[in-house]
C-alpha cells in the first residue's frame, strides 16, 4: 500500500492541483492553461497505463482503477472549463466587434423564426453568456476543490472500511516473530 501511494496517489494528487492552479492564471493565456492541463492529462494517462500494467489482471474494478478514472475526469473537468470560457470569449469579442455600418459581425438567428434576434435579445444572450464564463472562472477551483474533497473523503472511508486495513493485524507466522 506504501509504494502505492507515494507513487501514484500522492503523485496524482499533485496533478490535479497543478491542473487547477491554472484557473489562477490570467483567461486570456488560454493557450498557457491548456497546455498545462493537457500536459497532466497525457502524463495521468500513462500513470494510469502503467498502473495497469503493474497491478495484476483481474475482471473486476480495482478501487485504483476508480481513484485514476476519477482524478482524469478531474482534470478534464478544469479543461472543459478553460475551453467553455475561452469560448464564450472569443464569442462575445467577435459579436460585440462593429463592422464598418457598425453593426454587430455576427448575426445571431432566432431558430424557431428564422430571423435576426433583436438588439435587445442579443444583448440578453450576451449577458447570459457572459455570467457563465463569470462563473466559471471565479468558482471554478471552489467547485472543484471542493468536489476533490468530498470524493477524497468518500473515497478513503469507503477504501479503509472494505480493505478492513484498520482491522489488520499482526500475523506471528508471515512476521516471523516466535523465531
Amino acid at each position: 500500500m506504501t509504494y502505492q501511494l507515494v507513487q501514484t496517489y500522492f503523485a496524482s494528487v499533485f496533478f490535479v492541483l497543478v491542473t487547477w492552479l491554472c484557473f489562477l492564471i490570467s483567461p486570456d493565456m488560454f493557450e498557457v492553461r491548456v497546455g498545462i492541463a493537457m500536459s497532466t492529462l497525457l502524463t495521468l494517462t500513462a500513470m494510469f497505463a502503467s498502473v495497469r500494467d503493474e497491478t495484476p489482471k483481474v475482471s473486476y474494478v480495482k478501487a485504483i482503477d476508480i481513484w485514476m478514472v476519477s482524478s482524469i475526469i478531474f482534470i478534464f473537468t478544469a479543461l472543459g472549463g478553460f475551453t467553455i470560457t475561452a469560448w464564450i470569449k472569443r464569442g462575445l469579442e467577435r459579436m460585440q466587434a462593429p463592422k464598418d455600418d457598425d453593426k454587430l459581425s455576427l448575426e445571431i438567428l432566432d431558430y424557431k423564426k428564422r430571423r435576426p434576434l433583436t438588439d435587445m435579445q442579443t444583448k440578453k444572450i450576451l449577458r447570459k453568456y457572459r455570467r457563465v464564463a463569470i462563473v466559471i472562472e471565479q468558482y471554478g477551483l471552489y467547485i472543484l476543490s471542493l468536489a476533490y474533497v468530498i470524493f477524497n473523503i468518500i473515497y478513503w472511508t469507503w477504501l479503509m472500511k472494505e480493505s478492513n486495513y484498520l482491522q489488520w493485524s499482526v500475523n506471528s507466522t508471515f512476521n516471523k516473530i516466535n523465531e
